[in-house]
This record gives C-alpha cells, structure tokens and sequence, in this order.
C-alpha cells in the first residue's frame, strides 16, 4: 500500500527527468566554436595524450586570407596556428594540441644524490622517466619514474615526493601511485597544472632510501624528508624531460 500510494506515474516520469537535467550542470566536453567576421572556426584543444585540455582558450583573429588562432592552457606552452580560408567554406574545424613545458627532472636520494639523469647520462642511470601523459589528467602534469627495487627497499606513497630544487619547496602532489614493474617499481606523481607556471624549471623527484627505515605514513615524518634535502647545498641539474 505505501509503495502504491508513493508511487511514480509514467507521465510524470519524463518531467521528473526533465528537471534534473535543469538543475544538474553537466560538463563541457565538446568542441566550442569561435566567431570571427563572417567565419566559424570548432576548435579542440588537447593535449599530448589527446586528452581535451579544460582550461584551453583560443584567440582568433583574421590576416588577409589567414585564421590566426592563439591556443592556451594552464600549465601548457601557447601554440599558434594558421588556417587558410578557402572560398565559399565559412565553418571550419580544427585540432591544437598544446606541448607540455619543458623541466629539468631528476630522480635524487633523500640525501640529494642523483639516482637518474634520463637525458643526460642515460647509459649511468639506475632510475629513468617516461614523459607520456598517458593516464593522467590533462590539470595534471604527470612525472613517471622507474626506480630498481633494490634501490628502494620501502616503498611507500609517503616515502617520494616532487620538489622544486632551485625554490627548495615541495611541489605538492594531486595523487602518488606505485607498482611492480619487472624489477623496477614504476612511480606516478600528479602535479597539478597551475604549479607547472608557478615554479621553476628544476625540478626533482626524491625517494626516501634509507634501509632503515619503515614506510613513513605521517606528516610529521614527511615534513623531516623535507627538512633533510634542505640541508644539502643544491646541486646542478644537468639535464631535462620534455
């Protein structure tokens, strides 16, 4: 009987689904389109992944017989394109894909000793990178490093952290993850986008890799690592990850 008395009629079903499409902001995944004189121009913006970039705006202005389009991203390089105008076609459709900024990267003991320089000595390194954004959100900056087992006996979301070497300054992180990789363990770091603008080009990725010690799993303990590598004089970065 309560189920009757409170039940939906079939319709009121339509407007009830109606509403909630009304009240319910639903995200802006397609392309937009821009306007300039007479033309329409669709525009996505991407990133490396091909991942539809959030934050991306585009400036059009019209040359003579040229589309000019200024694409931006936060945390991404500006990318300037240009479409040729073609007669009687007024509507248009294009993709940008904006690069990601340049950093020096690389992966450091606790201590500050360089565990890998992928671009530099790649033949010396026991550690190196892989610079696909592949997986990551494209309001993140994603760092994926393959560090030996041996070489970090406890890991530990809490025992790596990003850094920016020339403000010596965390860079925090969206998420950390980890995973067996063969012998290796391949590390994620998820730095979002605005930290990429708003910190040096020096950047390092260090592992507490001490033996001795157990996980850390504290704030406490996290804010020590930290301390640790401010001791060491900054050393010279040599080399990059695009």
């Amino acid at each position: 009987m309560l189920f009757r008395k409170f039940r939906i009629l079939p319709e009121y079903f339509f407007f009830i689904i109606s509403a909630l499409f009304f009240f319910i902001e639903i995200p802006q995944l397609s392309a937009f389109d821009y306007q300039i004189d007479k033309y329409t121009v669709d525009i996505d913006i991407r990133n490396s992944a091909y991942l539809l970039i959030p934050s991306g705006q585009a400036k059009l202005r019209l040359v003579g017989e040229e589309i000019h389009i200024l694409a931006t991203g936060r945390g991404y390089n500006d990318t300037e394109v240009i479409v040729n105008v073609k007669p009687l076609v007024l509507n248009y459709k294009i993709d940008i894909v904006l690069t990601d900024v340049k950093k020096i990267i690389t992966a450091r003991h606790h201590d500050g000793r360089i565990i890998a320089d992928y671009t530099f000595l790649p033949h010396l390194c026991s550690a190196y990178f892989n610079n696909s954004q592949m997986g990551f959100s494209p309001e993140d900056y994603g760092i994926t490093v393959y560090i030996p087992m041996q070489d970090w006996p406890n890991p530990s979301s809490n025992n790596v952290i990003a850094y920016d070497l020339y403000w010596k300054k965390p860079l925090p992180s969206r998420w950390i993850k980890y995973e067996k990789a063969e012998e290796y363990y391949c590390v994620k770091l998820a730095i979002p986008r605005k930290y990429v603008t708003l910190s040096s080009n020096i950047w390092g990725v260090i592992f507490n890799t001490r033996k001795s010690l157990q996980p850390l799993d504290s704030n406490e303990d996290y804010d020590k690592l930290i301390e640790i590598f401010n001791r060491i004089h900054q050393p010279q970065a040599t080399g990059e990850l695009h």
